[in-house]
This record gives structure tokens, sequence and C-alpha cells, in this order.
């Protein structure tokens, strides 16, 4: 004696194919995969390069903000009227007399 189990659900039909999967189309497949797998590949290097540049212009930015501080520094250790006037001493220079000056109108 055989027994079957049924079930009522509806069953999942596979599709096969038809006929023979033409050539240009198969070529046509491939070459979009090619492409899209060589595009990825320059998008990835490309994002690669652009971080190795963003760094070193990073490193750039962070001597420049050095050196402008220590510019900054010296022109006013130079422009400080105390140190002005103790070089001016040392060199024999004094105040400025009254006929040594000029006005400007």
């Amino acid at each position: 004696m055989e027994l079957t189990l049924r079930s009522n659900a509806p069953r999942k039909r596979t599709r096969k194919l038809q006929g023979p999967v033409s050539l240009p189309l198969v070529i046509a497949l491939v070459v979009a995969l090619t492409l899209s797998a060589l595009f990825y590949a320059y998008c990835s290097l490309t994002t690669l390069e652009l971080g190795y540049r963003m760094s070193h212009q990073s490193l750039l930015l962070r001597r420049f903000k050095e050196l402008n501080r220590q510019l900054t520094v010296e022109l006013n250790t130079l422009l400080n009227p105390q140190r002005l006037e103790r070089e001016g001493r040392r060199l024999g220079l004094g105040p400025a007399k009254v006929e040594q000056m000029r006005r400007l109108k």
C-alpha cells in the first residue's frame, strides 16, 4: 500500500529556459559586469588617493599654524616699546629734538 501526502498549497513552478541564450546578450552582460568592476576599482583608488592628499594637507595646515603662531610671537616681541627703547639706547639713539621733527599737513 502506497501513501502519499498532498497539500492544498499551490506548487511553485520552475521556469526552464525556453531556448539557447543568445551570444550577444551574454557578451553584453560580461562587458557590463567588467565595466562595473573597473569603475568600482577606479572609484576606490581615487578615494584612497584623496585620503592621502587630505592627510598631507592637514599636516601642512598644522605646520603653517605653528609657524604663524611663532611669527606672531616674534613680531610682538620685536614691536615691544620697552625693547625698542632699550635697543635705541644701546645704539646711542635718544628722543628726537624739536628741530628734527617735521609736521605733515
